[in-house]
């Protein structure tokens, strides 16, 4: 029998210290006897950290422990991860350490009670509902979070029962702004919590007071409900948001957490002074002490003609399409006009952006396409002149299935398309029924994609099959055949044939992960199955239909990878194992009260599947699953200090085999 602690792969000193500071100056701290030290001390010695995670000089230290089975990186945004050696999983910020078993297992969960202090620069913070905010700790990479408390009752808290672990200190502003850092969600350190007793923690939120005008092209924006934005202060790496002001107001004051922001750009109504832009980037701040800042935002009106091939569109409503701006920096888009207006005349925030085009009716005139880019338009000065000229191409040619002519009845029907995965274009070509077919469509690179309606066998059943790649320029023609393959798949559990029951029952899919295409084969009860499929290589995906007492419960299991261009018949044979697990909190049987409660999970460590076992208080849990590796996650519902108020803590990871 396996015996598991919660979260025992988590271990070291008790330390803390701020995300990117590689001067060990972060205003976390944490501490067995409630002194408190400040982030430079990771090790309670009073002496310097010895920080091996900090790279060359600029670069931010990796602050979280992972436990003993991983090292802490940074991603491309500077947010921390944990990557774990071989018989550990990763989940938050941790790895565990997986233990094989056949579905025995004794789990214990560990209760830490914490004692939380808040400071802001040092000193209290002011006890009014009017300046508050509210401290939690958070593990950002699997969503567990537990509330500390709010700033309100002047920084004093009542201990929370927690799981031990690594964690990032947030703090959000609740009311107020002017006392209170106005940050909605400002990361302001790390912690790591000890696996046993009582502990201390100090977090000290720092803050600097910023003030400053807004203008538009150095010149103040209009006192204009109806020609106004919003600017906004956003760290990229946590999404946190501060908002400054509307521009119709001229000047902001704030208080904020120190730190390096965008500085964005939104609209709240314009029409021809202000930018009409949903979230522009307007530039980046670092904030480290109490400042004045000035926020000039560069507006640039944009105008000029719209052409279709060279000439002018179409001032039809019958045969019409839209054409918008699209910011890469934001994602964001904003409409220049339609296709039938002929020109277009709006301000925007200087910058470069892609212009996208999208059908609105019609197709014999205007192109079919959803959101081709068509053009780049540079708007960098005071104003710019662009026309925008859509080219397009007519594309035809004749559809075959398998080498042959289509079925033409409208039980055997599937649709063709253009796609473009890297602008999310798409351009419907036609239907297999139709034989042939011919589209006018925006020049450029495609993958063609093919889509079943309806099957009754003559046509594959994948739901989003990529067939080629092709160039469309000018007259185009290109005959597309959809290839098919009929597979067969015998189906057995742990070697013995499945349950012939429609309450005992699971399906079979196949999936490809880059496009995202998928063929249900059938029902396990069937035993045998059949089903024309598109060639290619697919993974293999079992998915519970009816949970009865034989097969898996998984909504997502992963079985494994077919070529099914080679080997159409597949002999699947689905393992299965019972994991029945004992649980324990603190060693101790789990309360029984309703007011003591949790709910655990098991998610799949390769397909994310979350599996709900039972609530905590049962003592015993028992489900049919799949073989495979799964993390064991911990819910909390209610808590008066028996049990861990953490939402999506990992504590252990189990490796489950068959019998």
């Amino acid at each position: 029998m396996a015996s598991i602690a919660g979260a025992a792969a988590c271990s070291g000193d008790l330390g803390a210290g701020e995300l990117g500071d590689t001067e060990g100056t972060g205003p976390g701290s944490i501490d067995e006897d409630g002194t408190g030290w400040d982030g430079a001390d990771t090790t309670g010695t009073g002496e310097e950290p010895n920080d091996e995670s900090a790279g060359d000089e600029g670069e931010p230290a990796c602050p979280v422990d992972c436990g003993e089975g991983g090292l802490c990186e940074l991603d491309e945004d500077d947010n921390p991860y944990c990557a774990c050696s071989p018989g550990y999983a990763p989940y938050g910020l941790r790895c565990l350490e997986c233990t094989t078993s056949q579905g025995q297992l004794d789990v214990d969960v560990s209760v830490v009670m914490l004692d939380a202090t808040f400071r802001l620069g040092g000193e209290p913070f002011p006890a009014s509902i009017y300046e508050n905010g509210e401290l939690t700790l958070r593990d950002p990479r699997s969503g567990d979070e537990v509330q500390l408390g709010q700033t309100r009752y002047g920084g004093t808290q009542e201990p929370v029962a927690i799981l031990p672990g690594a964690y990032e200190v947030y703090f959000s502003r609740l009311t107020g702004g002017e006392v209170v850092p106005a940050n909605h969600d400002a990361r302001v350190g790390t912690v790591h919590v000890p696996d046993a007793g009582s502990h201390s923690l100090t977090i000290d939120v720092p803050a600097v007071e910023l003030s400053g005008s807004f203008t538009f092209n150095g010149t103040p924006p209009p006192d204009n409900i109806y020609e106004n934005g919003r600017i906004v202060l956003r760290d990229p790496r946590t999404g946190d948001e501060i908002d400054l002001g509307q521009t119709r107001h001229a000047t902001f004051e704030r208080v904020v957490v120190p730190g390096t922001y965008e500085l964005r750009y939104r609209r709240i109504v314009a029409q021809s002074l202000a930018p009409l832009n949903p979230d522009a980037l307007v530039g980046t701040v670092e904030l480290l002490e109490s400042s004045s800042l000035d926020v000039d935002i560069p507006v640039t009106t944009v105008s000029g003609a719209f052409l279709l091939d060279g000439a002018a569109p179409p001032a039809s409503i019958y045969e019409n399409g839209e054409l918008r701006l699209r910011d890469p920096r934001t994602g964001t888009d904003l409409v220049l006009g339609q296709t039938r207006d002929g020109a277009y005349t709006v301000p925007v925030v200087a910058g470069q952006y892609e212009v996208v085009y999208r059908r609105l009716v019609g197709g014999d005139q205007v192109p079919v396409n959803t959101a081709a880019v068509v053009d780049v338009l540079d708007a960098s000065g005071d104003a710019a002149e662009h026309d925008i000229d859509v080219q397009t191409a007519i594309v035809s040619g004749t559809i075959t299935v398998g080498g042959g002519a289509p079925p033409t009845d409208p039980s055997n029907d599937g649709l063709l398309l253009l796609r473009n995965a890297e602008t999310g274009d798409e351009a419907r070509l036609g239907n297999t029924h139709d034989g042939a077919y011919s589209r006018r469509v925006v020049r450029g690179a495609y993958d063609v994609h093919y889509r079943q309606e309806t099957s009754s066998g003559g046509v594959p059943v994948n739901t989003n099959a990529w067939l080629q790649a092709v160039e469309v320029q000018g007259g185009s023609s290109l005959d597309i055949d959809v290839p098919m393959v009929t597979v067969s798949a015998a189906i057995t559990l742990n070697g013995q044939p499945p349950p012939d029951s429609a309450y005992d029952d699971g399906l079979l899919y196949l999936r490809n992960e880059q496009s995202g295409d998928s063929v249900l084969l059938g029902n396990t009860r069937l035993a045998s199955l059949q089903r024309p499929v598109v060639p290619g290589t697919y993974e293999l995906f079992y998915v519970v239909e009816a949970a009865g007492p034989t097969v898996p419960i998984n909504a997502e299991a992963h079985l494994g990878t077919v070529d099914v261009a080679s080997s159409p018949d597949l002999m699947v044979d689905i393992p299965v194992t019972t994991m029945v697990a004992d649980l324990t909190v603190d060693g101790a049987a789990p309360p029984a009260s309703v007011y003591d409660q949790a709910d655990l999970f098991l998610q799949d460590v390769g397909t994310q599947d979350l599996i709900h076992l039972g609530r905590l208080g049962l003592g015993v849990l028992s489900r049919t699953l799949t073989a495979g590796t799964y993390v064991l996650v911990y819910r909390g519902l209610t808590s008066t200090g028996q049990v861990p108020v953490n939402v999506d803590a990992g504590l252990a990871c189990i490796e489950l085999t068959t019998p």
